[in-house]
């Protein structure tokens, strides 16, 4: 997110390595980090990360990057493969969003997997930096917002019927606005404080 360090796959022994681009660029191999993982979604300000692989059912956590990288490996055995994945900054909270009528789930320090009522067909999830609080996505493109997913979450509809077929959903930086984009290049922008929004046309698909 800061665009100063990366994860990388090898092509090699398809190991995982953080790359850091702050100082020159130096290549650091993660000896326990997962082989081929099938997606390594960053938290919202980069300190931390998580691995999923399909195939081997895990998940890891990585936290502490890119400095003091410790690792966390859990197995998802008996859970469905998830249509998104996201992760808080403290790496205390992971979300396994399910596909379609597939349950969610939240896995917190203890390793313990609980279960998670996401609004309708969820496709994109993003947690906001330095909270718990969690925007979604559903496939006919209706924003929620929940505060403090890992208490008693309550969502909020915050846009309905917005980017058709959504691919993405993120909090701006500073928290204050929400975006998702849609296959056909339509970005719904949202003020989460007033419920105002802009659409905007990437021109793209």
């Amino acid at each position: 997110p800061h665009q100063d360090f990366a994860l990388a796959v090898s092509a090699g022994d398809h190991g995982v390595s953080i790359i850091r681009f702050d100082a020159g660029t130096s290549v650091l191999p993660l000896p326990s980090g997962m082989s081929s993982p099938d997606r390594m979604v960053f938290s919202p300000s980069g300190s931390a990360s998580v691995l999923y692989r399909q195939d081997s059912s895990r998940i890891q956590i990585l936290t502490g990057l890119p400095d003091t990288p410790v690792i966390r490996d859990l197995s998802t055995a008996g859970l469905n493969s998830p249509a998104a994945l996201a992760i808080t900054d403290d790496g205390n909270l992971a979300l396994l969003a399910g596909q379609d009528s597939d349950p969610s789930w939240t896995v917190g320090p203890d390793g313990n997997f609980i279960p998670l009522a996401l609004p309708g067909s969820t496709l994109a999830v993003a947690f906001r930096r330095g909270s718990h609080d969690l925007l979604s996505v559903t496939r006919a493109g209706d924003l929620y917002l929940a505060l403090d997913v890992d208490t008693i979450p309550a969502f909020r509809q915050i846009y309905a019927g917005g980017a058709s077929d959504p691919v993405a959903v993120q909090f701006s930086f500073d928290g204050a606005v929400s975006y998702a984009i849609g296959a056909n290049g339509t970005v719904i922008a949202v003020q989460l404080a007033t419920g105002s929004s802009q659409t905007i046309s990437c021109g793209c698909r």
